[in-house]
């Protein structure tokens, strides 16, 4: 993640919650792998919020796959 480790907090269809160890700035375009199971998900968005515990990113603008393996992910967590 954006040369960094965070730690999945939420996801949901439209974005994402990591705990990380430095805030981002606001509204800043990040490209991250989320690592699921054997599943490696590439997503990108900007962020929304952003602190020195937490980035919340909102999806922008994913590729096809990318939005099939989020689907899975999000139906497999409920």
């Amino acid at each position: 993640m954006y040369e960094h480790d965070g730690v999945l907090v939420d996801i949901s269809a439209s974005g994402v919650c990591f705990r990380v160890r430095a805030a981002q700035p606001p509204d800043a375009m990040l490209a991250f792998i989320v690592r699921w199971e054997q599943e490696n998900i590439l997503l990108r968005g900007r962020v929304v919020r952003s602190s020195v515990q937490q980035v919340a990113v909102e999806f922008h603008q994913l590729p096809p796959y990318s939005v099939d393996q989020l689907q899975r992910l999000t139906a497999s967590a409920h």
